[in-house]
């Protein structure tokens, strides 16, 4: 349910950012009908005569037309000789979040070992999940860069790229008899809840360290081309190729050391345990998309755009566990006795590398204000919306029912859980930006 809530917001951002172009198309209009000349001509820049020198402050303002040629004008010959451009923004964008399950848990002191941590006893408490992560606004950054092959800003290419910061979970507890700390699942043979001990009373003393990690970038590389100039519009067609990048990952590891043989554990042993998880994602596609931009007086400008990708999204997944237990020898140095794959959610059933690959669009819609600080220096503040229509999310592959005949040795006997079925889902994201582009 709440997956197909936080898909419907979605939608509803992308519809309502279809609404806000409808509504900038409508501005892009320029005056009512009646203020213009009955025959009011195209004014590429090719037709504008040549462009004032730079410095000149004269400039036409007799009719409309002039007026608008004025602005286009201005547009390019402040910088006849500077066809290279930059932009640096930062952004504050929110993603969509996933679930993560409980991963810790932790009972009242006197809770009997084979009840504590599970989930279906009512003194049990989550420390950790269930709970919806990823979610939260966070800050990250674009570059921009671009080369007008013509002083009339007809033709040129550009490149960007952006990144999001990581928005890393943390989470770390320990037990040396003072506090029960557990793992739980779903047994796979009863169906029924329980737990595996980190920490218990006069059973183990142990630590447990969760890290869960997002990362989201991409990049472009468009044609610009000017396919209108018209009063204070203008119409531009991009094209290109268009790369996204999701990384995800969930990582548990245990530190344990047996008070007890009742542990499962000789006496005085050590025992190292951890699963992983991660999903990589990219996508690689073509793109073509429609720019438009109103110029309004005092220097301000207003850009809308929107884009669509078609292509490809290449996911490698990895599951991995491991269990190490280590016993004093003779020389009463701890040497490994045991290790097997599998710690407690990753399991020799479904550890290992999968890859799948699935067609996929991303869409992109984007609102901008400008301001000309300077002739070649222009301030921004806008808003932007990516909708990516396949990606595989780490944390929705963590089976949480387990088959507890593989905990202590790795060997399967029953029913093979945890699984791993890979399955695709959308993702968005969204959120505000400013920066600056100056030309050069």
């Amino acid at each position: 349910m709440r997956r197909q809530k936080q898909s419907l917001w979605g939608l509803n951002c992308l519809i309502g950012g279809v609404l806000s172009l409808a509504a900038c198309a409508t501005l892009w209009a320029g005056p009512p009908a009646e203020e213009l000349p009955a025959e009011g001509p195209l004014l590429p820049p090719g037709v504008l005569g040549p462009p004032p020198v730079h410095g000149e402050v004269s400039y036409p303002h007799g009719s409309f037309e002039d007026l608008a040629a004025d602005r286009w004008d201005r547009s390019y010959s402040s910088v006849i000789n500077s066809r290279l451009w930059v932009g640096a923004e930062m952004l504050g964008w929110a993603l969509r979040g996933c679930e993560l399950p409980a991963l810790v848990t932790s009972s009242p002191l006197g809770t009997a070992a084979e009840l504590a941590g599970r989930l279906d006893q009512p003194t049990t408490s989550a420390l950790l999940g269930p709970d919806d992560v990823f979610d939260q606004m966070r800050p990250g950054g674009r570059l921009r860069a671009g080369l007008w092959w013509n002083p009339e800003h007809l033709h040129g290419i550009e490149g960007s790229y952006f990144a999001i910061s990581g928005n890393d979970v943390n989470f770390a507890a320990a037990g040396t008899g003072d506090v029960i700390l557990a793992r739980p699942y779903r047994d796979a043979a009863s169906g029924q809840q329980s737990a595996l001990l980190t920490a218990y009373p006069q059973l183990l003393d142990g630590e447990i360290r969760v890290h869960a990690d997002q990362e989201f970038s991409g990049a472009e590389a468009l044609y610009r081309g000017v396919l209108l100039r018209r009063g204070f519009v203008q119409y531009e067609l991009l094209a290109g190729y268009r790369y996204l990048r999701l990384f995800e990952k969930l990582e548990t590891s245990e530190s344990l050391a047996s008070l007890d043989a009742a542990s499962g554990f000789p006496a005085d042993a050590l025992i190292d345990r951890s699963d992983l998880f991660q999903a990589a994602n990219g996508f690689h596609g073509g793109q073509v998309g429609l720019q438009g931009t109103w110029r309004g007086t005092k220097g301000l400008s207003l850009v809308a755009l929107g884009k669509i990708a078609l292509g490809a999204t290449s996911v490698q997944f990895d599951a991995d566990g491991s269990t190490t237990v280590s016993e004093l020898n003779d020389a009463d140095e701890y040497v490994v006795t045991q290790a097997h794959d599998g710690g407690l959610l990753a399991q020799p059933t479904n550890i290992g590398r999968h890859e799948t690959s699935e067609f996929a669009t991303v869409a992109e819609l984007g609102l901008t204000l400008e301001y000309e600080l300077a002739p070649e220096i222009r301030l921004q503040f806008g808003y932007t919306l990516i909708f990516w229509s396949q990606v595989v999310r780490a944390l929705q592959h963590v089976d949480t029912t387990v088959n507890a005949s593989q905990l202590q040795s790795g060997v399967l006997s029953g029913p093979a859980r945890p699984d791993l079925d890979l399955s695709f889902d959308d993702f968005w994201a969204q959120g505000l930006r400013g920066g600056i582009e100056i030309d050069f």
